[in-house]
């Protein structure tokens, strides 16, 4: 924490001593005018002082040759003197440039056309500062000092006298930071990249461009988040303007050597030159959509007013519902406001107590009065219209009165389904339909851009589709071919490493991921499981990536496989520190098979019961899958028991994906099995099958019992 400390009369003085050039609006300090029109009438006295001052060299050199040869006869005789003397001169010269540095008092000289037309601001007056000065001090009091306690030793605050010079002030900086050991990183300006030759593809120009003029060991560059759009621009006007090739800059805001630089792309060199003298102040803000004008548009259950509410909230547009506003005009008890807002409100009052329709213009009345309307301290970045327009009076009314959307995003489902459970929607289908086509053409040919998604997918995925088609800087993941395969550096892998992140997020499990099946999403590798896996990874990569929160790993999922008396329930109760719940799978499997139908409920109880019999696959898939998402098996894991005993139970469980991360097999002797059996037998400790077993030889000598278990 850096403090400049200055006395309030000080600084009310230093204030109201400024003036400001009203053509470039630069604000000079009384001390540079001050030293500026001295150092301008010095200039102009400067051929006289000239003249009179060679006129006394003369004078001096003649009376210097005859003190010299008096001195030389002095010098003679008293050279310790001399010295002494020498040795002070040096000191106070010294001495002088310490005090120079200190008060330092040379200033750029300004202009005497500048200096000629300097104003006085009205923020400058004396009354004026001294009123700015009470509330600085108000706020340091208040913040700035608690701020300074809570946060600050005194190894960490610096306090520097802000009367001196500003070139003195920051030499007394830098001692003091050099003093804490802190290091000056150079700063890495942008490079201009040479323009690609004629004639290449885009792909082939992007590689040009990523792997050019690149520093010994720099990996090759990425595009920036800013795609193609120029930065400079965006920050001059807010307006997005995409650039061609011609003025690319490479820069990376880091100088270390193995960070990857990124490419900004700039709309003409006078952009390129701005950005590579300052790129920071261009690249201070992520870059956003500055405004969005959207109407979603949909047949019944389509989805288009929670799409239309998410995107509202996502970036901050004013939801508008025609149906939502009448019914709430219809609540207010004085609609004096109403009426004055809105020209046509009378007639369209009349119009809905009537019960007729409303004209095309009446509800672009509506909208208009609307999306004029501040709801809140935030300022909204556009609107959403939900449903609207929905024929083509309305859309070409929409139009005629500047309400254009940006974008028309056609929200498309299979509606079977829907008219089944209500078949009175067929025709109201049928209606929405043979006007529709029209009105999305009109609004395509009056500039909208008009995307369709399908609405079949979840919420999420129609939404990740919407926000891919509208919103350049969401971040978008790409396919590697498989002939571009290679195994990137550890660093570039992704969160989840080389397991796949779909399995992790939808079945909260570790996949490896295949070799040949990768996509990079912002600038980090990821192995898929499968092509589906891929697909659905790079429809809506951040649904499965965030960088919000760290990825956790799921939770210990470990079987235990062997014999009956191989030590398994005993292995598994010397775990019990770690608080992983057991499972001891035909228990499991009675429970889940009280949650099934009537037929599957009978096969698997009669199962348990026997203890015989295979269970099809997919009444296995459908019990790992409980096993796999129910609680307190997803999130503590399980140790698992008596699962899996067959072959087909093995092929199902991994052909399906339900990975664990390890298969403990009790292997033990034949003889020590037996005779832990036996011990089971007398405690009344044995399985159904070994029960059944005894029950069917109760005649058996103990031997002959373990000649059976032997065999």
């Amino acid at each position: 924490m850096i403090s400049l400390e200055i006395k309030d009369e000080d600084l009310i003085h230093r204030q109201s001593l400024q003036l400001m050039d009203p053509l470039t609006g630069i604000v000079y300090p009384g001390n540079q005018i001050s030293f500026s029109q001295n150092e301008v009438f010095r200039l102009k006295n400067a051929e006289v002082e000239t003249e009179s001052m060679e006129e006394e060299n003369e004078e001096e050199n003649q009376e210097s040759e005859e003190n010299d040869e008096e001195n030389d006869e002095v010098e003679d005789n008293d050279e310790e003197n001399n010295k002494m003397k020498k040795h002070q001169k040096d000191s106070s010269k010294a001495e002088e440039i310490l005090e120079r540095l200190k008060y330092k008092n040379k200033w750029t000289v300004i202009g005497s056309d500048i200096v000629s037309r300097l104003v006085k601001r009205p923020d400058d007056t004396r009354e004026q500062a001294t009123f700015q000065v009470k509330l600085w001090n108000t706020w340091k009091s208040q913040l700035l000092e608690k701020l300074k306690q809570s946060t600050f030793d005194n190894l960490h605050y610096i306090s520097l006298d802000a009367t001196q010079h500003p070139e003195t002030i920051f030499d007394n900086l830098n001692e003091r930071i050099d003093a804490f050991g802190c290091a000056h990183i150079p700063s890495k300006f942008p490079k201009k990249l040479p323009s690609p030759d004629a004639g290449l593809s885009e792909s082939d120009i992007q590689n040009f461009l990523s792997s050019v003029n690149l520093d010994l060991g720099e990996p090759k560059r990425d595009i920036s988040n800013w795609g193609k759009f120029c930065p400079v621009i965006f920050y001059e006007s807010k307006e997005l303007v995409e650039s061609g090739y011609f003025n690319v800059a490479a820069y990376k805001t880091q100088v270390l050597i193995k960070l990857k630089g990124h490419l900004y792309f700039l709309s003409s060199e006078p952009k390129l030159i701005k950005f590579c003298n300052n790129p920071d102040r261009y690249l201070g803000k992520t870059p956003y959509v500055p405004k969005l004008n959207l109407s979603i548009h949909g047949g019944p259950f389509s989805g288009k007013t929670l799409q239309a509410k998410l995107l509202s909230k996502i970036y901050r547009l004013k939801y508008i519902s025609v149906d939502s506003i009448i019914l709430q005009w219809d609540t207010i008890k004085d609609q004096t406001e109403l009426q004055k807002s809105n020209s046509l409100y009378s007639k369209i009052v009349k119009k809905c107590r009537a019960g007729k329709e409303l004209t095309g213009d009446m509800l672009v009345e509506i909208i208009k009065s609307v999306i004029g309307v501040k709801e809140s301290k935030l300022e909204t970045k556009g609107w959403v219209l939900d449903g609207f327009p929905r024929t083509l009076e309305q859309a070409k009314a929409l139009v005629e009165a500047g309400f254009g959307p940006q974008y028309a995003i056609v929200l498309q489902n299979a509606l079977s389904k829907s008219l089944e459970q209500y078949p009175y929607f067929d025709n109201l289908y049928n209606g929405y339909r043979e006007e529709f086509l029209e009105t999305i053409q009109y609004l395509e040919d009056s500039e909208s851009t008009c995307i369709n998604i399908s609405a079949g997918n979840q919420p999420e995925t129609v939404l990740s589709a919407i926000q891919f088609a509208i919103d350049p800087f969401i971040p978008k993941a790409v396919s590697i071919p498989a002939a571009k395969n290679e195994d990137p550096a550890p660093p570039e892998w992704g969160f989840t490493k080389n397991y796949c992140p779909v399995a992790l997020k939808r079945r909260n499990i570790l996949v490896k991921g295949q070799k040949g099946i990768l996509a990079r999403y912002m600038s980090k590798y990821y192995f898929l499981s499968s092509e589906e896996a891929r697909t659905n990874f790079i429809n809506e990569p951040h649904n499965f990536v965030t960088n919000r929160m760290p990825m956790k790993p799921p939770p210990p999922r470990i079987v235990f496989i062997g014999v009956p008396g191989s030590g398994k329930t005993t292995a598994i109760e010397l775990l019990k520190e770690y608080s992983v719940p057991y499972v001891e799978f035909d228990t499991f499997l009675h429970n889940f098979a009280k949650t099934q139908l009537d037929e599957q409920r009978d096969e698997l109880e009669y199962m348990i019961k026997e203890g015989t019999g295979i269970m099809s696959p997919p009444l296995i898939v459908e019990a790992l899958m409980c096993l796999f998402t129910m609680e307190p098996y997803a999130s503590q894991g399980f140790f698992l028991e008596n699962f899996p005993k067959n072959k087909l139970e093995i092929e199902t469980m991994l052909k399906d994906e339900f990975s664990v991360d390890a298969f403990v097999i009790m292997r033990t002797d034949s003889e020590v099995v037996a005779q832990r059996q036996i011990r089971a037998i007398h405690h009344g400790k044995v399985s159904a099958k070994i029960s059944k077993k005894i029950q069917e030889n109760e005649d058996m000598s103990e031997d002959e019992l373990m000649d059976t278990f032997l065999d």
